[in-house]
């Protein structure tokens, strides 16, 4: 077709190791248990021959209860084990080398300074091939592994992740402003910041505040799970604040 458009494929790897798909017939034949990266690294090498742009892995740090019992989803593997899908994405990353990866990381349970310089030093290991699937949460059993009694309201998560993406993104641009040429040369000095609002306070020195060198390319890219107008709301803050920069 003449006037034919570009198609982005994407894999959707989320949890393709459970969710009963371990009893099928021939799974995992020539392969060691859940854990060795040995299955994944060839489904990188297949998506890369296949010319698919990304693999994305959603990701929830809680166990649901299989018949209301924690022991039912254990014994029948149901969504169990679930390991943090990030060491896998490098590890795919270093047999690829055009291949990009989304995981997925909660702006509920973590601190922006975590997130930013997590992905920006993941950023250099894989050229520039990462991003993150920034979520609210909401699973009760997740609240719980980070000391929640229950998953906190609505309203606080989203007035929180707003926040949390104000806080994060300026430490992108932060990070953004040093030399990228030379170890060792004095970093110009940062861009102030904003005024902050309840939940992150923001008191590390002036300049390279995530610790890690610039980023490779415009930075690791982010991607919003959610339908309803407060998950876009966040999408659009994101997109207005990446364009100030």
């Amino acid at each position: 077709m003449a006037n034919s458009e570009m198609i982005h494929l994407v894999a959707d790897l989320s949890l393709i190791h459970t969710l009963g798909k371990w009893r099928y017939p021939g799974s995992w034949t020539g392969y060691d248990s859940y854990g060795s990266p040995d299955l994944y690294l060839d489904i990188a090498r297949l998506l890369e021959q296949g010319l698919f742009d990304g693999a994305f892995f959603a990701d929830v740090a809680g166990t649901p209860l299989f018949n209301g019992k924690t022991d039912d989803t254990v014994e029948w593997g149901v969504a169990w084990p679930r390991h943090d899908p990030l060491p896998m994405a490098i590890a795919m990353a270093g047999v690829t080398k055009h291949l990009g990866f989304i995981t997925t990381m909660s702006m509920t349970y973590h601190h922006p300074f975590n997130v930013a310089r997590l992905y920006s030093s993941i950023d250099h290991v894989t050229r520039g091939r990462i991003a993150y699937n920034a979520v609210v949460s909401g699973f009760p059993q997740e609240a719980q592994n980070f000391g929640y009694p229950t998953t906190p309201d609505h309203h606080w998560r989203y007035t929180r992740a707003e926040e949390f993406l104000e806080v994060e993104l300026g430490r992108a641009r932060r990070d953004a402003v040093g030399p990228r040429d030379r170890p060792g040369r004095r970093p110009r000095q940062s861009q102030p910041d904003r005024p902050r609002r309840r939940a992150f306070q923001d008191h590390g020195p002036p300049a390279r505040r995530t610790l890690a060198a610039g980023s490779p390319g415009p930075g690791p890219g982010r991607r919003f799970a959610g339908g309803h107008e407060a998950g876009r709301a966040l999408g659009r803050c994101a997109i207005r604040d990446s364009a100030d920069a």
